[in-house]
């Protein structure tokens, strides 16, 4: 990967539309990283958003806001320097002191936990936190699957491992235990619930088999419901998102593939139905990153995607 063109990253501002401007130049220091995610969170304090983003073969960096969208590159001063093949970020407070620690998902090395003083320093505790793990990881994702009050960690990737959070921030792996043994090249997952019980299912985009939906008991235990649940799929899965597109109150799911992108419709009670012909564009696009947002405030879920293919656009999808 050592040959990848690397670019400046960039931040639009919405003028309340759904209309873009490109406010890189003003607004962001300048970079050469190979960046492969970024998320926003108040990681000081200040109640403006800051960004981290996760890079590959590169220093992973931290930006601050100064209240007017403007960043200063943080990372010296906040950050523990890295040497790893990050992929994939998510923030969440792991040990209940209420500020917003890192976990970060890397590419054939050891994960990584950063815990955050409150002031938006951060310390590695991945040694004394974390499982020890060396596998291919896409993409992380917080979520309380056993409701106790805790954020646990689903990991995507090679194979799929689920964490469990002690309360102190402190994780095991429960793989096993929660009945998701087995999983493998899992590209990304997203939790919610959709059947309306009060607790947060779990779906699976995979690559190179059936995407996968679990039913979580209560207690964090997953239950595959896909054969009855789930259209039968064939395509590879690289992103996917929940979100409720048709405003009837339920989740429906997203989902960005190495072609075209699927749309599925939730009957309300965890039952979904394939729309993609009537709903979504035909595409060839390799959809890598996919998510929900209303960008134009009228009151529904439109779609960012973000595509591999050199030839291809990154795209914005409105919802009518």
């Amino acid at each position: 990967m050592g040959n990848e063109v690397t670019r400046q990253n960039r931040l639009y501002l919405n003028d309340g539309n759904g209309n873009f401007t490109d406010i890189t130049a003003s607004a962001l220091p300048i970079d050469t990283d190979f960046s492969w995610d970024a998320e926003f969170g108040d990681v000081d304090g200040d109640c403006d958003l800051d960004i981290f983003i996760a890079n590959d073969f590169y220093q992973n960096r931290l930006y601050l806001n100064d209240g007017s969208g403007n960043f200063t590159d943080g990372t010296i001063y906040s950050l523990p320097i890295d040497s790893d093949w990050s992929l994939d970020a998510t923030l969440g407070d792991v040990d209940g002191d209420g500020d917003l620690d890192i976990f970060i998902a890397n590419e054939d090395s050891q994960n990584r936990l950063y815990l955050n003083d409150g002031s938006g320093n951060f310390t590695d505790v991945t040694g004394s936190a974390l499982p020890v793990d060396n596998e291919w990881c896409w993409n992380a994702d917080f979520a309380d699957v056993e409701n106790d009050g805790d954020l646990d960690i689903f990991i995507s990737g090679e194979w799929g491992h689920l964490y469990l959070n002690d309360g102190s921030g402190i994780f095991i792996d429960g793989t096993t235990s929660a009945s998701l043994a087995g999983i493998q090249y899992c590209f990304d997952a997203d939790f919610a619930d959709i059947n309306g019980d009060n607790y947060l299912d779990l779906f699976l985009a995979i690559e190179i088999s059936r995407n996968r939906l679990y039913l979580n008991n209560g207690s964090g235990n997953f239950i595959d419901v896909s054969n009855g649940s789930l259209p039968l799929d064939t395509d590879n899965s690289l992103s996917t998102k929940f979100g409720d597109v048709d405003g009837n109150g339920t989740l429906d799911i997203i989902i960005g593939n190495s072609l075209q992108d699927r749309l599925y419709l939730n009957d309300g009670n965890g039952l979904f139905t394939d729309v993609t012909g009537s709903a979504l564009p035909a595409d060839t696009d390799m959809s890598i990153d996919i998510d929900f947002g209303d960008v134009n405030g009228d009151g529904d879920l439109d779609i960012f995607k973000s595509t591999w293919n050199n030839d291809a656009w990154n795209r914005l999808l409105l919802n009518e």
